[in-house]
């Protein structure tokens, strides 16, 4: 048990947030005046008391659960709760561990039901909900075991998958109901779904078994008996997710597109989609067997409409069953990770006006041949990555197609995705003998291709076996090209926490990042000039300086350079640009080592950096102690934005008495100086 002591008034947010299986039972104390958000969030009490007194919170009729008593709003309650009257809202996350809880009977008082409410209440099988009940949040009953529910009259909103992985059989929507989120009811078992008669934004025309958006003929949410009426143009996102007893469906001539993960994790015996289809969402068709099985796999062949003209990324991804596709001739780019994991597919037929490929399109696939069509200009990281099936590539073209990377590939926990376009083929065929290989799939140390390049008779025309050179060791290279950065330090370094992998970081000088900052710095400053802008770039690239890696998720990288020659240590400052191309103050030290003045400072992402000079000449503005001054003649502060929503702002005294500027807390950061031996 945990009794609060009574000198406690505050309790944080998520103070209790860890694993508590242990602690049954929990008093408040009548001094508690303020509980954060999710305080109790991972608790498994038997028992919640608040001390009488308590002008903030309460228990009443002992329901063994905490209530704000100012908007009798119900924060979190024990296994052995109940839903006292009077209660208006029940909070986000209330119910979360209430494992034991069989029954909820929630009083006509309550008006909504917060996010993640009663999410995963694994015994909970019988719901009433409060006939006032007006919004139902998101994920509120995800993974309740509940097999029926009566939706009050009242209801405008059900949140996004806010009955999800329930056990529903049958669910009626009232005509009140307004908005329904994305796999609301997906991950279900339902054989019956309809909206009431009177509904305004939603039916169930023709007795479909699904509900439509009526305004935009697009069918939403559908069960396993759902039928799709003619009228329906568009099969919205998510729309049948889950629905693992679907074995068939027929899409009529009337859709037109089919949105992302539609039909995602549907154990669908056959996938026909009619020409009348022009696109094709990310996931639409993405399957994989949850607990690995292949002895139940259903094979099937995938036919693109001739309506087609792009692929969705990872549209058909993890498809086990998929064994052939058929691409059409209206086709012309196949998103990323398309078919990426189909592990059965070995056909691809067609595709003749395919221009663009993208990373990880067939990775995983064991296709049984690769023909690259004439028309196919842009082929991506991975995108044949095939183990298992044929090692010959066959280009059709004599303008061979370039190289291209995906966002993914720049993220630094996807190594994953950064791998040769044609990893695990050998040879590639060409056709003739005079082509050039420079800025394509088969140049030579790039990540297109590393085997042996064949004509049409099978002549060597070029060894590229070597593939990309590794120009990294274990940790982070610098490859300083710069006129002012000195590039022979040797205590230059760059370190980034808990890194195992190689990687090349390049720093070199770039006219464009000092335009850019300059421009910046004129916007902010009514286009004043910074004194002595040196401008440059820093980039990293993967272990052989061909993939750029441009985020960097919550790592950082520190780092350590020579300090420009002739830069003066008073008033220099280190700037960046933000995400929105606004001016950034960096934190940075200057180390003193026996080769030289060093500067150190860290990077969370990679943009244009500038230094330059502060110069008291106009009244600009100067940092010192992490605190911003200004000069008697000078009327903006030259020391960049941070990011901060408030951007420093100079109040000058009223009246001519006043002599200097006052002080105004500003969120740069200075720089300080440190000697080491």
């Amino acid at each position: 048990s945990l009794i609060i002591p009574n000198t406690v008034t505050t309790i944080g947010d998520s103070v209790f947030g860890f694993d508590g299986s242990m602690l049954e039972s929990l008093t408040i104390p009548s001094s508690v005046t303020k509980i954060g958000t999710d305080a109790f969030l991972r608790l498994h009490l038997k028992s919640i008391v608040v001390e009488e007194g308590n002008k903030f919170y309460d228990s009443r009729n002992n329901c063994n659960a905490l209530i704000e008593t100012r908007t009798n709003t119900l924060l979190k309650a024990s296994n052995n709760a109940f839903i006292p009257n009077g209660v208006r809202r029940i909070e986000q996350n209330a119910f979360c561990r209430c494992d034991s809880i069989s029954e909820i009977n929630m009083p006509n008082t309550v008006t909504s039901v917060g996010d993640w409410a009663f999410a995963g209440c694994r015994s909970l099988k019988t719901v009433k909900l409060s006939a006032s009940l007006t919004d139902i949040g998101k994920g509120a009953f995800s993974g309740v075991p509940i097999e029926s529910i009566i939706l009050p009259n009242s209801l405008k909103t059900i949140g996004e998958r806010s009955f999800e992985g329930s056990s529903l059989h049958s669910l009626e929507i009232p005509a009140s109901v307004t908005n329904i989120g994305r796999e609301a009811f997906g991950w279900n078992n339902l054989v019956s779904i309809a909206v009431e008669k009177g509904n305004k934004v939603y039916d169930s025309r023709d007795n479909c078994n699904a509900v439509i958006e009526t305004q935009t003929n697009t069918l939403t949410h559908g069960c396993g008996r759902t039928t799709i009426p003619t009228s329906v143009t568009a099969i919205g996102d998510d729309a049948f997710c889950g629905c693992q007893g679907m074995t068939t469906l027929t899409i009529p001539h009337s859709v037109t597109d089919i949105g992302s993960g539609a039909f995602s994790m549907c154990d669908l015996k056959a996938i026909t989609l009619p020409n009348s289809v022009k696109h094709i969402g990310a996931f639409a068709f993405q399957y994989y067997k949850l607990n690995d099985e292949s002895s139940d796999t259903v094979y099937v062949d995938v036919n693109i409409p001739a309506s087609v003209k792009q692929i969705g990324a990872e549209a058909f991804k993890d498809h086990m069953g998929i064994t052939a596709v058929n691409i059409p001739d209206s086709v012309t780019v196949i998103g990323e990770a398309a078919f990426s994991g189909c592990k059965n597919l070995k056909t691809v037929n067609g595709g003749v006006s395919l221009v663009k490929i993208c990373d990880r399109v067939f990775q995983d696939c064991p296709l049984s041949k690769i023909v690259i069509p004439a028309s196919v200009e842009e082929i991506g990281l991975g995108a044949y990555d095939c183990p298992g099936g044929t090692d010959t590539v066959i280009f059709e073209g004599t303008e061979l197609p370039k190289l291209i990377m995906g966002e993914n590939s720049g993220r630094l926990s996807n190594e994953e995705s950064r791998t040769y376009a044609f990893d695990h083929c050998k040879t590639a065929v060409v056709p003739g003998q005079n082509l050039s290989f420079e800025g394509t799939v088969l140049e030579n140390g790039s990540y297109g291709f590393h085997g042996f390049v064949v004509d049409g008779s099978g002549n060597l025309l070029s060894d590229l076996s070597k593939g990309a050179e590794q120009i990294a060791e274990s940790g982070i290279s610098i490859k300083i090209e710069s006129a002012n950065v000195p590039a022979d330090g040797v205590n230059t370094l760059a370190t980034m926490p808990g890194n195992g992998e190689s990687y090349v970081l390049r720093i070199s000088d770039s006219k464009d990042a000092s335009d850019r900052i300059a421009a910046a710095y004129s916007e902010l400053y009514g286009g004043r000039e910074p004194s002595g802008l040196l401008g440059f770039d820093i980039s990293l690239y993967d272990s052989t300086g061909e993939i750029p890696i441009t985020k960097l998720g919550k790592q950082y990288i520190t780092i350590q350079i020579p300090k420009p020659e002739g830069l003066s240590d008073e008033g220099l400052h280190l700037v960046t640009l933000d995400s929105d191309g606004q001016l950034e103050a960096v934190e940075f030290q200057i180390v003193n080592l026996e080769d030289g003045d060093y500067i150190q400072f860290v990077t969370k992402h990679f943009s244009p950096y500038g230094l330059y000079r502060y110069s008291g000449y106009g009244g600009q503005g100067v940092v010192s102690d992490g605190k911003a001054l200004v000069t008697l003649s000078g009327n903006k502060d030259d020391t960049p934005d941070t990011g901060d929503p408030i951007h420093p702002k100079w109040i000058f005294a009223l009246g001519l008495l006043a002599a200097s500027a006052s002080l105004f807390f500003y969120k740069g950061k200075s720089y300080r100086t440190e000697k080491r031996e």
